[in-house]
């Protein structure tokens, strides 16, 4: 499979032994037996291609329930989703984890389309740990790096020019956001399965 500078894969498929999928994706964009393929984690903890093949694509994954994203990338990419339908003690998360104009930008966007407060709390922490996971710094950047919780606004980050983002529905009742270290992003295709 070919990828272009600023394009993502989005390999969606139930949940299972996720890094054999993994491996059986990466090798099909490396052309390599994917029991050659070797995924190291760095200090932080993301995973990423070691050996042979180190540093020749970028990936990601998440998965919640029994569904799993895979992210390919040329560039630093992160991806998170989530139910739509997910109990969270979103009040909590957002006094512990998230800076003052992002709970000011939460309120605003509740209240300037009427949305259901959950709904717009998970669809920004997609965005949030999307672009967390891009960055590669896990939850110890979740106050460096901001986000706007403003769908309208998605795409626009508070404080980076170095990472964009963007939102989608990978199916009814499911939420993702995808980030790629790169000013914009060019196209984003999902593949059912293991393409």
């Amino acid at each position: 499979m070919k990828l272009a500078l600023g394009e993502i894969h989005i390999h969606k498929l139930p949940k299972g032994d996720h890094y054999s999928d993994l491996r059986k994706i990466l090798g099909r964009y490396l052309n390599a037996d994917p029991r050659e393929i070797e995924i190291v984690r760095d200090e932080m903890g993301k995973p990423h291609l070691g050996g042979a093949h180190a540093s020749k694509l970028e990936f990601n994954l998440t998965h919640t329930e029994a569904k799993l994203l895979i992210a390919v990338a040329k560039e630093p990419v992160g991806v998170d989703m989530e139910s739509l339908q997910r109990k969270i003690d979103y009040e909590l998360i957002l006094r512990r984890y998230f800076t003052e104009s992002e709970r000011h930008d939460f309120i605003e966007s509740v209240q300037s389309v009427n949305a259901d407060k959950r709904e717009v709390f998970i669809k920004g922490w997609t965005r949030k740990e999307a672009i967390l996971k891009a960055v590669g710094t896990g939850l110890s950047g979740m106050k460096e790096y901001l986000i706007s919780f403003n769908q309208m606004n998605a795409g626009k980050y508070l404080n980076t020019d170095n990472y964009s983002l963007t939102d989608f529905s990978p199916e009814e009742g499911y939420w993702a956001s995808v980030s790629l270290k790169r000013e914009s992003i060019g196209k984003v295709t999902i593949f059912d399965g293991i393409q």
